[in-house]
């Protein structure tokens, strides 16, 4: 097995395409808020940029409270990435988004 890192020296790829190589299929993403308008438009930029980068992704809208209050978030919105807080608080820009998942 070669390490992502050792890969990326031997043969730079892109983002994408490593993404396939190193066998991570499916992205989780979580957008957590109670469904504000920020919310709502958090989950949009998501889905635009997952979209836009043509990988295959699992979004899921997390709403409640206590649900929300797990994952140590206590600012919407929030985007959680493969179980990583990256933003909370805020609308992340779409190039952020992107960034995120194209690492």
């Amino acid at each position: 097995y070669i390490q992502h890192d050792c890969l990326a020296l031997l043969n730079p790829l892109s983002p994408i395409e490593m993404y396939y190589l190193t066998g991570r299929k499916n992205m989780e993403i979580k957008v957590l808020g109670p469904g504000c308008k920020k919310c709502h438009e958090t989950e949009s930029i998501v889905k635009e940029a997952v979209a836009a980068a043509g990988i295959d992704a699992k979004i899921e809208k997390v709403s409640d409270i206590m649900e929300i209050a797990k994952y140590g978030v206590f600012m919407t919105p929030a985007v959680i990435v493969d179980r990583e807080v990256k933003i909370s608080g805020k609308v992340p820009k779409k190039e952020d988004v992107t960034s995120w998942i194209n690492k």
